[in-house]
């Protein structure tokens, strides 16, 4: 190729818009031509998914080689794809008897430095320009570090932020995960920890996916971590006293005009736990068989209740029921599927759609768990069908010359 059919700052353009995915079109046009590489490199790390161990560390090699370059977008899971369940995984000690314990542990520890690393330095890198980042942990060792990690660094630029955690939290492993920024309360500032909003100055969205038993449990303690939230997301909400001390909640502050807890009202006023400014809450419970099988009953009654939200909740504060996840909890392939829309322009996780089926296994730790992985992914519905041509239209077009 001598010379690009189009004027560089057009095709600059086209690859700038084109490339706003998990990173797949910009691997693929780098190796295009060398004129293209040139247009291609300073901003194939705009968006970016890394998923395992593997992938992420490798990336944090590559970003230590070259000068800085700018990360918009950030899609985070510390396991791939065809391994993102939570449940604890299986004994890696050789089934010929040549491993041991202690090798086993000594691995799995040079593993969990490895990742803690890679994540403070391509985090620290990353934060200066990052705008949306999905952080999905499933390794319940490590859930409690490594998210409490991730909020150690400053985002000044952060609109959008998704958490996904476990249902079994190792809390002893690092300081309780808190993002509550309740002014007034000292009470509640004191006993869950400090505010770490200043971290997140202008976050404008949250979503967090994790298993909501009551408003002080530990999942439940990623709350309020920004005065300017106006969009707040709380998937896998499977326990009825937490959706009650919610609607108690929600009630007090006028949210809601009606009592949905007439006749069965919460011994005591719960510690606050939406933020003032939230203009939408969007709330999608487990199944009752999903929350059957963590030891917690009353799971159609939770259901009900947050059904009852919608219709209670009053104008100005818009409160959306999505129905119970068909696999109990809100997966990788969901995760990345509402991620790219959101990056394409769509609405992402703030609308209902249809949910990503994808084909259920087995999950060792338990044969009632369904699992979340394999299966195909959707291309992102809204503001970027074009974002699947343009890829195929610029190898096509551009590989000729």
């Amino acid at each position: 190729m001598n010379q690009l059919p189009l004027p560089e700052e057009l095709i600059a353009l086209i690859v700038e818009y084109a490339c706003v995915d998990d990173g797949t079109t910009a691997r693929s046009l780098l190796s295009a031509s060398k004129q293209l590489m040139r247009i291609v490199t300073p901003i194939q790390w705009h968006s970016l998914a890394l998923s395992g161990a593997g992938q992420f560390c490798g990336f944090a090699h590559a970003l230590s080689r070259v000068s800085e370059r700018p990360i918009y977008h950030l899609f985070i899971s510390d396991r791939v794809a065809s391994n993102a369940r939570h449940f604890w995984t299986p004994s890696r000690v050789s089934r010929d008897g040549t491993g041991t314990i202690e090798e086993l542990h000594s691995k799995e520890e040079r593993e969990r430095i490895q990742w803690r690393n890679a994540q403070s330095f391509i985090l620290e890198r990353a934060a200066p320009t990052l705008q949306t980042l999905t952080f999905l942990v499933f390794d319940p060792r490590n859930s409690a570090r490594r998210v409490g990690d991730m909020l150690k660094q400053t985002y000044p630029n952060l609109r959008e932020l998704t958490i996904r955690v476990p249902p079994l939290q190792p809390l002893f492993a690092s300081d309780p995960i808190d993002l509550s920024t309740i002014g007034g309360n000292a009470g509640f500032v004191a006993t869950f920890g400090n505010s770490k909003a200043h971290l997140l100055p202008r976050l404008e969205r949250l979503h967090i996916a994790g298993h909501y038993k009551t408003s002080t449990s530990a999942p439940s303690r990623i709350g309020s971590i920004s005065s300017g939230v106006t969009h707040l997301r709380l998937s896998g909400i499977f326990a009825y006293p937490f959706t009650r001390e919610l609607a108690a909640e929600l009630f007090a502050r006028g949210v809601l005009d009606q009592d949905v807890l007439v006749g069965n009202p919460v011994a005591h006023a719960p510690p606050h736990f939406v933020p003032e400014s939230v203009e939408l809450l969007v709330l999608q419970p487990s199944t009752p068989d999903y929350s059957n099988s963590w030891g917690t009953d009353h799971g159609d009654s939770a259901i009900q209740l947050m059904g009852a939200f919608e219709a209670a909740a009053r104008i100005g504060t818009q409160v959306l029921y999505l129905p119970p996840m068909v696999h109990g909890y809100y997966g990788y392939d969901q995760a990345k599927v509402d991620w790219l829309d959101r990056i394409g322009g769509g609405a992402g996780c703030w609308v209902p759609q249809e949910e990503v089926v994808v084909p259920a296994e087995a999950d060792p730790s338990s044969e009632n768990l369904q699992s979340s992985h394999g299966g195909s992914m959707r291309a992102p519905s809204a503001g970027s069908g074009m974002q699947g041509y343009i890829p195929s239209f610029l190898n096509v077009f551009l590989g000729r010359w």
